[in-house]
């Protein structure tokens, strides 16, 4: 006997184990992501066709999400099903920490987990030196930014734009200015290599070497027989 094709089933599939539809052979119902699966998942085939009722595929629910201190979420519903999303907002000015969008899982709840709403309020900066250029004035929320820049004579060490965060502190952190330290120069060396000293001598008229004269001789000759003479008596 041939069973033939085993019903349809909405929101689920037909498996034939066997691969066929012949007299024993089994067929399973699959149900898609996100259903679930309501009756017997197999049916044999017997002398009378398939056996039993077919099963149905259910979608499956989520419990309503969890409602949090100073915020909300939407849409507002009787019953969440599959994939439904729903989503978070703050109240009163309060941030909220944590994923905002929430979506119905298999498993019937909201993930991930619901947010908070938390109250941020960042201190005004006080930073020596510098002067305010743009961005936030008091009181400073969630998110706010303020641009600085130092005074002449000063250079700032850390961001120049600083944001309050979730935490209420200013990131990355509140910058300094500090005095600018003066460019110094790197002392020159001068090396300075003395010749040596060369004497030149007055050349003779006649391009040779320069020469005593005689008569310059016979005064120097009778000068020192003078001083004999002298040196006797």
């Amino acid at each position: 006997k041939n069973c033939g094709a085993y019903p349809e089933v909405e929101n689920g599939n037909v498996d034939y184990p066997k691969g066929d539809t012949l007299y024993g052979d089994t067929a399973k119902v699959v149900c898609n992501q996100g259903y679930n699966l309501v009756g017997q998942a197999e049916s044999r085939c017997d002398d009378q066709g398939w056996t039993g009722r077919p099963p149905v595929c259910e979608v499956m629910t989520c419990d309503a999400p969890k409602t949090i201190i100073n915020g909300t979420y939407a849409p507002l519903k009787e019953q969440y099903t599959f994939r439904d999303v729903v989503i978070y907002t703050c109240l009163n000015d309060n941030a909220l920490s944590g994923a905002r969008q929430l979506t119905c899982s298999e498993d019937g709840n909201f993930q991930p987990g619901p947010p908070t709403c938390v109250w941020v309020d960042c201190k005004n900066p006080t930073i020596p030196n510098a002067e305010f250029v743009e961005g936030s004035r008091p009181p400073h929320r969630f998110s706010a930014s303020i641009m600085y820049r130092c005074l002449p004579g000063f250079e700032m060490i850390g961001a120049s734009t600083i944001t309050c965060n979730i935490s209420s502190h200013w990131s990355p952190g509140i910058p300094q200015c500090i005095k600018k330290t003066p460019a110094t120069s790197r002392p020159t060396t001068t090396t300075t290599t003395k010749k040596p000293s060369v004497t030149t001598y007055p050349k003779d008229p006649s391009g040779g070497a320069h020469q005593t004269k005689p008569w310059i001789i016979g005064v120097v000759l009778n000068i020192a027989v003078l001083l004999v003479q002298l040196y006797l008596v």
